[in-house]
C-alpha cells in the first residue's frame, strides 16, 4: 500500500464525496492517485525528470540514487480550480480550514484539497496554489458559486484538521502482558537461576528504590530486563506525571561515558567487553540514583498543571443507552417507551505523578554517538497506572441502569426529568469511543459525536477502574496484571565536561507543545510547492535527570527521548521523502527557531503510520523527525543570514533537485 492511501484514506473520501456529486463520479477519481494514468504519468515525470540534478559527481551514488527515483512521486497538486472568466481578480482570499501545530494556512485533508487557481482570470500564465477550503470561501464571498459547484461541495465534504495520536500505549502494553501470561514473552526472574534478582530488587524495595514489593507481583513478574521486545512510549507525558526519582540499573557503567572500551568480569568469571553482545546478568547491577530537574518555566508549569488537575471536579460526559442495544421486555419494563436514556459519567481521573521509575541500559542496544553524546535504547519501567488508562465496564452500566421515575425517588428535582441538560465538561477529554452500546459526548472540538435532542436522564452504575485497584469489575479482568509497565525508550549521555545536554534539555523544555503532535492532512511549506505530511517535528521528551549525589568520578546527565527510528541515506530516499525531511526544518524556521546542525545526520526515520500496531507499519510509509537541539538558536527573525544560510544548507544536504526558491 502506498503511502498515499495510507496516510489519507483516498479511497474512502473519494467514495464519500462521490455519491453526493454526480459530476465527480468519473472514471479517474473512482481511483487512488498512485492508479490514475494521468498522475502516474506525471509521478514518472517526476522520478526521473530530476535525478540528474540531485548529484551529479557522485558516480558511485548514482545506482542508488536512481533506484530510489524509481519509487515514484505521489505528492503533488493535480487539480485545477474552475474560474469565471469575466470573474473578479482574488485579491485576499479567506482563511480555511487551518491544522493548529503549522503555522502555514495551507490545509487540505488529502490531495484532492489542493487546487491551482488563476487569480486573473484571462491571465492563464499566472497560476497560485491553495486549497478547496480557501477557495469555496472566496467563491460564496463573490457570488461565483456556478463555475466551481462541484469543487465547492467537496470542500463542505472534507474532514476537519485534527490530531492523530499514535496507537495507544495502553493497548500495546496490555497485549505484552498477554503474551507475558501465556509464557511467549519474557523470563521470570522466579527462576531458580535468576533469584538474585529477586534478593536485589527486595532490597531496593527496604530502601524506597523499588516501584513496590517485589513479592506482590504476580506470577511470572517481575519480569528479567531485556528479556521481552518492548513497545515505544510515543504518547507525549506532561511534566507534572513524570517521575521525581529514576533509578538506574547500569552494571557497565555506561553513565561514566568513556572514550574507551574496557574489558569488565562477569558473574561467572568470563570478560566481556562492552562492544560485543552484552546480555543482562553477565555483571552484578550497579544502582545510581538520578532525581528530576526541569527549568524555571517547566515548574511553573508543572505546578500550573497539577494544582488544576487537584481542582477538577463537577460532571463529566453523558452515556446514551438506546432501546435498540437489547431486545429483552427489560427495557419496556424499565423505561416504557422511552427511546434513549442518558447517564451522567464522573469525572475522568487523571494518572497520579510517578514517584519512582527505573531504568535498565546495556552496551549492546547503543543506537548513535556524537561529539558530545552517546544514546542508547533503553527499558523504562513506570507504574502501570502512568500508561494504562482507566477504563469504564459498560455491562455494568447496563445492569444497573434506572430510570428516570427511580432516579426521583432517590435524587428528585426537575433534572431527573431530563429538562435541564446536562452540563458538558470543559476538561481535556479523549475523543469519544466507539462502543456497540454507547454514545458518548464530550466537549465540542469539531470530531466528536453529535447527538440530537435532550435524552431522559437515567442513574447506572459507572466507575472508572483501575487494575491496580481493587475490586476491578468481573466483565473486564482478562488475568493479573503487574503493577509497573516497561517501555522502550532512547537515552542520551554526555561526555564529561560538556554542558549540551544539559543546554538541550532546557530547549525541549521551552518549545511549543503543536512541535511535538501528529495532525492529520497535508500542507504546503514554502519553497515547496507539493503538500507534505504534518507529522511531529521532534521526538516526545520524558525528562532531564541529575545524579542525586556528586561522585568524583564522571556520572553523565540523563535525557529521555521518544525512540523515533534510525539515521536516513539521503540517497535511499525519494523527492517525496526529503520533501518532508526539509519541511521539518522550514517548520522549526516558522517557530523563530534556528537549528544550526540540520545535516541529515540528525534526522531518523522509523516505519509508519504511527496509528497502526506496530506489526503494519512498514517502510513504504515512513515517518521522520529531527533530532539534536544542542545548538538551537531561539527568537531568530525570518530574514536572518544564518536561517537562510541553513535553509540553503538542508536542500544540498538531502539532495533536493534544484533550488526550490523560484
Amino acid at each position: 500500500m502506498s503511502r498515499l492511501d495510507d496516510t489519507s484514506n483516498h479511497n474512502e473520501v473519494l467514495k464519500e464525496r462521490a455519491l453526493d456529486i454526480p459530476h465527480l463520479s468519473d472514471y479517474r477519481l473512482q481511483l487512488p492517485p498512485h492508479e490514475d494514468p494521468f498522475i502516474k504519468r506525471l509521478s514518472k515525470y517526476y522520478a526521473t525528470g530530476s535525478v540528474s540534478e540531485l548529484d551529479d559527481e557522485k558516480e558511485e551514488d548514482s545506482s542508488k540514487e536512481i533506484a530510489a527515483s524509481k519509487r515514484p512521486k505521489t505528492r503533488f497538486i493535480f487539480r485545477q480550480w474552475p474560474r469565471n472568466p469575466a470573474g473578479y481578480v482574488i485579491d485576499n482570499i479567506p482563511d480555511g480550514k487551518m491544522a493548529l501545530n503549522i503555522s502555514n494556512k495551507l490545509w487540505g485533508a488529502s490531495l484532492y484539497d489542493f487546487y491551482r487557481v488563476r487569480r486573473i482570470p484571462d491571465c492563464p500564465n499566472l497560476s497560485t496554489i491553495s486549497t478547496g477550503s480557501k477557495l469555496a470561501a472566496w467563491a460564496k464571498a463573490n457570488n461565483e458559486l456556478e463555475w466551481a459547484k462541484d469543487e465547492i461541495k467537496c470542500s463542505e465534504l472534507e474532514t476537519n484538521p485534527r490530531e492523530t495520536k499514535p496507537m495507544s500505549i495502553t493497548t500495546l502494553i496490555e497485549a505484552s502482558e498477554i503474551f507475558a501470561r501465556a509464557g511467549l514473552w519474557g523470563k521470570s526472574v522466579r527462576l531458580n537461576n535468576e533469584n538474585t534478582w529477586m534478593d536485589e530488587y527486595r532490597e531496593l524495595y527496604s530502601k524506597g528504590q523499588f516501584l513496590c514489593d517485589p513479592d506482590h507481583f504476580p506470577a511470572p513478574w517481575p519480569l528479567k530486563p531485556f528479556s521481552m521486545p518492548l513497545y515505544r512510549l510515543q504518547r507525549r507525558i506532561p511534566f507534572e506525571l513524570l517521575p521525581e526519582k529514576l533509578v538506574v540499573h547500569d552494571p557497565w557503567n555506561l553513565l561514566e561515558v568513556t572514550e574507551y572500551e574496557p574489558y569488565y568480569e562477569s558473574r561467572e568469571g568470563v570478560t566481556y567487553p562492552r562492544k560485543k553482545k552484552a546480555k543482562w546478568g553477565q555483571m552484578s547491577d550497579v544502582v545510581v540514583n538520578y532525581k528530576l530537574q526541569l527549568s524555571a518555566d517547566a515548574k511553573k508549569e508543572r505546578e500550573k498543571r497539577e494544582q488544576k488537575r487537584q481542582n477538577v471536579n463537577g460532571p463529566g460526559s453523558l452515556a446514551i443507552y438506546k432501546r435498540d442495544m437489547s431486545s429483552s421486555p427489560e427495557w419496556q419494563k424499565k423505561f416504557g417507551e422511552e427511546d434513549t436514556i442518558s447517564v451522567p459519567l464522573p469525572p475522568r481521573p487523571d494518572p497520579e505523578p510517578a514517584k519512582v521509575a527505573h531504568l535498565y541500559i546495556v552496551p549492546s542496544r547503543r543506537i548513535g554517538r556524537g561529539n558530545h553524546s552517546v544514546v542508547y535504547q533503553a527499558e523504562w519501567e513506570v507504574p502501570r497506572s502512568m500508561l494504562v488508562d482507566p477504563k469504564m465496564c459498560t455491562t455494568c452500566g447496563s445492569e444497573t441502569l434506572v430510570g428516570p421515575d427511580d432516579l426521583m425517588d432517590c435524587d428528585g428535582g426537575d433534572q431527573a426529568r431530563g429538562s435541564t441538560p446536562w452540563k458538558q465538561s470543559d476538561e481535556d477529554g479523549v475523543n469519544p469511543w466507539n462502543l456497540p452500546e454507547t454514545r458518548w459526548i464530550t466537549r465540542a472540538d469539531g470530531s466528536v459525536n453529535k447527538f440530537s435532542g435532550m435524552p431522559r436522564l437515567g442513574s447506572a452504575n459507572l466507575q472508572w477502574q483501575d487494575k491496580t485497584n481493587v475490586p476491578y469489575c468481573k466483565h473486564m479482568d482478562n488475568g493479573p496484571t503487574p503493577p509497573s509497565a516497561k517501555v522502550s525508550v532512547a537515552v542520551k549521555l554526555s561526555v564529561p565536561d560538556d554542558n549540551h545536554l544539559a543546554r538541550e534539555a532546557r530547549i525541549y523544555q521551552s518549545l511549543p507543545p503543536h512541535l511535538f503532535e501528529h495532525w492529520n492532512g497535508f500542507n504546503i511549506v514554502p519553497p515547496l510547492t507539493d503538500p507534505v505530511p504534518l507529522g511531529a517535528v521532534l521526538p516526545q521528551f520524558y525528562g532531564y535527570y541529575v545524579p542525586e549525589e556528586e561522585k568524583n568520578e564522571h556520572l553523565s546527565p540523563i535525557m529521555l527521548l521518544e525512540h523515533c527510528g534510525i539515521g536516513i541515506d539521503p540517497n535511499e530516499l525519494n523527492i517525496d521523502d526529503k520533501q518532508e525531511c526539509y519541511s521539518l526544518l522550514r517548520r522549526l524556521h516558522f517557530e523563530q527557531i534556528t537549528h544550526n546542525s540540520a545535516f541529515h545526520r540528525n534526522i531518523v526515520m522509523q516505519n509508519g503510520p504511527l496509528q497502526e500496531p506496530p506489526n503494519r507499519r512498514t517502510k513504504d510509509n515512513p515517518q521522520f523527525r529531527l533530532l539534536d537541539l544542542s545548538r538551537v538558536t531561539l527568537n531568530s527573525k525570518e530574514w536572518d543570514r544564518d536561517i537562510i544560510q541553513e535553509e540553503f544548507q538542508t536542500w544540498n544536504d538531502l539532495g533536493l533537485p534544484g533550488l526550490g526558491f523560484g
